[in-house]
C-alpha cells in the first residue's frame, strides 16, 4: 500500500477522512486472517470482540507459565555454619 502512495505521509494515509479505499480493504483483509489465525468462528465486526479472542487467545497460550505459588522454605538439615572468610571472603567471625 504505501509503494502505491509514496508521497504520503502515515499520517496522511491514515486520516479518517482521506484514508484510501484500499487501504481499508488491506487491513479489513488483514484482520479477517488475523482472526481464523486465532480460531474465530465468524467474522468479527468490533475492535472489542478482536481483543477478547486475542486476550483469550494470549491467556490460553501463557497459562501455567507463571508460578503464582510462594515457593515452600526448605529446612536446613544441619546447624553447621559456614565460617565468615569462606561464605564472604572476610576475616574476622561473625558476631554473635
Amino acid at each position: 500500500m504505501r509503494s502505491r502512495h509514496p508521497s504520503r505521509a502515515l499520517a496522511e494515509q491514515y486520516n479518517p477522512l482521506a484514508t484510501s479505499p484500499d487501504l481499508i480493504s488491506a487491513h479489513d483483509l488483514l484482520d479477517r486472517v488475523v482472526d481464523k489465525a486465532f480460531g474465530a468462528l465468524r467474522p468479527l465486526t468490533t475492535e472489542r470482540e478482536r481483543q477478547t479472542l486475542l486476550f483469550t487467545a494470549y491467556d490460553n497460550l501463557t497459562a501455567g507459565l507463571l508460578n503464582t505459588e510462594k515457593p515452600k522454605r526448605r529446612r536446613s538439615t544441619d546447624n553447621h555454619e559456614v565460617p565468615v572468610g569462606i561464605a564472604t571472603g572476610a576475616t574476622q567471625e561473625p558476631k554473635r
